[in-house]
């Protein structure tokens, strides 16, 4: 009988028989995961603040046309705006507003102005500040933040 001896394994093809990744090749998925997350975390942190800028603008439109209603019914701007309407989110506290909604009447009680505050987070936001006035004016830091 002719029996075949087992072949006697070296350590090599044990290991190439084993698989499996490198140090290299993990520093090299690690690395290219690093760049892809140093380009994207920017963007999204933009698109997000966008976002929310776009939720203070039409607060702002929303307290406007409270105010306009107010005049029409009562031929004056009269009473405080409705406070579910003073943060964005409505229901945020602390660190998780993102602005902070004030009206100031004028003493005639004939005109007003909105103001959104940027804070926490938000303050990086390149538009900063944003206002909207009774006469439809809206102003924020640069002239391109408020749709037009």
């Amino acid at each position: 009988m002719n029996r075949q001896q087992p072949r006697p394994r070296n350590r090599q093809s044990t290991q190439a028989e084993i698989g499996g990744f490198t140090l290299v090749e993990l520093v090299l998925a690690v690395v290219i995961v690093a760049i892809f997350a140093a380009i994207a975390l920017p963007i999204f942190q933009d698109y997000v603040r966008r976002a929310r800028r776009a939720d203070a603008q039409q607060v702002l439109a929303q307290i406007s046309q409270f105010y306009e209603r107010s005049l029409t019914l009562n031929s004056i701007f009269t009473g405080p705006f409705p406070p579910a309407l003073a943060t964005i989110p409505a229901t945020a506290t602390g660190t998780s507003v993102r602005y902070n909604i004030t009206a100031t009447p004028v003493a005639t009680a004939n005109s007003y102005l909105i103001t959104a505050t940027p804070v926490n987070d938000q303050v990086a936001d390149r538009c900063g500040l944003m206002t909207i006035a009774d006469t439809g004016v809206r102003t924020a830091t640069l002239n391109d933040c408020w749709p037009q």
